[in-house]
């Protein structure tokens, strides 16, 4: 009997030990087999888990005016993230991470429990440093700081228009942000690290992917010019009750765009009160037809034809003009009227006249020459090409309309690009980036009929419409325009865009400068009045910046 028990607990000993061993082969057997057929996908599932790939942001390229002051540049700024799955299990923390970060808690709890099988989700995004450094005291679990690129822009208001913004991850979306945005924003960078099963960081293996830094920008600004202008029209905005207005300033021997501003602005730098009105570009994107400022060209064709000299005379008796069954009228009967004093009284029955002489074949050359209808080139988003017409024929009214600026359409930029060239005869392509060198161009207008057209403005001046635009420190040209909207298809007598548009310092030029003011108040729409003083303060403000002082 006892050896029959001790056999049988031998057997089971050896079926135990048998099962055991046959246990151990299996799994060492299945183990090879996963390392040797499955090793590329358990190394695959293991480094998803480790390792992460993480993107290394390129640093976007500082925007500097002519003077190499920064007008766009990229700071560090902290941004708070969270583990959902941690921060979840510290609940007593988010009433005073709510209280720090301003933020509701209701949306706080619904964000984090729509993420909770994330590893990443954002807080807040550029942050004050101050509240970093609070957050950073409370120690809270799952909730971490990490710096990002924040844009700045030091002169704010002054060159939005220009200089544009970006969104939240410095991607250009308005302005020269946006043109030149594959310019400034360079490469981002990659980089292989090594992470715990929390995200922390454990070792950084290797740079995948190096780091091209965005191009830096000198632009043909001049930050002075800007706030000089934007002082001035602001001023002059208020004073008349108007809607909007502009300024440009050009440099008539590079094509460089020294100065624009508009009004309304907005300031970069707060993005929670942007407004898209205030966003738009009005001297690229807002069309205007250019009333009297377009006299001196039709003048300059007159010339070019040789029918007329500076002696020639109009009658433009007895103050209205019948054409096509439309009356043509002049303020006052001016009578008899040289070149210069058609000029100086702005007389619509004066041009008409002589619009008729020469013919449209004439009046549209020179409008193309000074680049009416063509787009400027130099990249500012949502510009517009203006509208002038091309018929084989025009009317005999509208040839009449088209002489005091009715029937075509501009942007400010476009007007004064026209007038730069009115300056010198040379036609130069426009530029936002800061020229090195004498910029080369062709004649499109005579020297002697260039000399000629300038004295007349300067007449204009001293003796006509534009004497509020006079200067103490040197002689101004330009010319007056008042011209009125079309609203509902129809011309408004409430609606006016005052314009003066004019050249310093008209005996040597330098600068060509157009102000547009729009729909100043009914009582005083007049550019004699409510441009011509604005023209006057931007002009000083520019020679004394710029050392242009000719005192006559």
């Amino acid at each position: 009997m006892a050896k029959q028990i001790t056999a049988n607990k031998n057997t089971r000993h050896l079926v135990i030990t048998i099962l055991v061993y046959a246990i151990f082969l299996f799994l060492m057997f299945s183990l090879v087999k996963l390392f040797i057929s499955k090793r590329g996908f358990l190394l695959q599932e293991g480094n998803k888990r480790s390792i992460r790939i993480e993107t290394i942001a390129a640093h976007r390229g500082v925007i500097f005016d002519r003077n190499n002051n920064p007008l766009a540049v990229s700071t560090q700024m902290p941004s708070v993230w969270a583990v959902p799955e941690e921060l979840l299990d510290n609940k007593n923390k988010w009433n005073t991470l709510c209280e720090l970060l301003a933020i509701d808690l209701e949306k706080f709890k619904h964000k984090l429990l729509a993420a909770t099988n994330k590893d990443f989700i954002y807080l807040k995004r550029h942050i004050p440093p101050e509240i970093s450094e609070q957050i950073t005291k409370q120690n809270i679990s799952g909730v971490n700081i990490i710096y990002e690129p924040k844009r700045y822009y030091p002169c704010g208001h002054t060159t939005s228009h220009i200089v544009g913004i970006t969104d939240i991850d410095e991607t250009g979306t308005e302005g020269l942000e946006l043109s030149f945005n594959h310019i400034l924003s360079g490469k981002n960078g990659k980089r292989r690290l090594h992470k715990d099963r929390k995200g922390y960081l454990a070792k950084q293996v290797e740079i995948i992917q190096p780091v091209i830094p965005g191009n830096e920008l000198t632009l043909s600004i001049d930050k002075r010019l800007q706030f000089i202008a934007c002082q001035a029209l602001t001023n002059g905005i208020k004073k008349s009750s108007a809607k909007s207005g502009s300024v440009v300033i050009l440099n008539v021997h590079t094509g460089e765009i020294l100065c624009l501003v508009n009004y309304p602005s907005y300031n970069p730098n707060n993005r929670t009160v942007l407004n898209y009105q205030d966003m738009r570009n009005r001297a690229v994107t807002d069309l205007l037809e250019p009333g009297s400022t377009i006299k001196p060209f039709i003048i300059a064709a007159a010339l070019e034809t040789n029918k007329y000299d500076k002696k020639s005379t109009i009658n433009t008796n007895p103050g209205y003009l019948m054409v096509d069954k439309h009356q043509v009228t002049d303020i006052h009967n001016y009578g008899v009227l040289t070149l210069e004093e058609i000029l100086i009284k702005s007389s619509n029955i004066g041009v008409s006249k002589i619009a008729f002489n020469i013919g449209s074949d004439n009046l549209r050359s020179i409008f193309h020459r000074i680049q009416f209808g063509c787009p400027t080139g130099i990249g500012l988003p949502g510009e517009q090409t203006g509208f002038l017409p091309d018929k084989d024929k025009l009317s005999k009214i509208e040839l009449a309309t088209m002489s005091f600026g009715y029937g075509l359409l501009v942007t400010p930029l476009q007007l004064a690009h026209a007038y730069m060239i009115l300056a010198t005869g040379i036609n130069r392509p426009l530029t936002i980036i800061k020229q090195h060198q004498q910029v080369t161009g062709q004649r499109v207008i005579e020297d002697h009929i260039v000399k000629q057209i300038l004295s007349m403005l300067q007449a204009v001046v001293e003796q006509g419409t534009g004497k509020l635009a006079k200067s103490n420190y040197m002689k101004v040209g330009g010319k007056t325009g008042t011209s009125r909207k079309v609203k509902n298809k129809e011309y408004d007598r409430n609606s006016h865009s005052s314009i003066f548009a004019g050249v310093v310092p008209i005996n040597k030029p330098q600068l060509a400068i157009v102000v547009v003011i729009d729909e100043p108040a009914k009582n005083s729409y007049y550019a004699s009045k409510v441009v011509a003083p604005i023209f006057s303060a931007v002009a000083e403000g520019a020679i004394k910046t710029l050392n242009i002082l000719y005192k006559q």
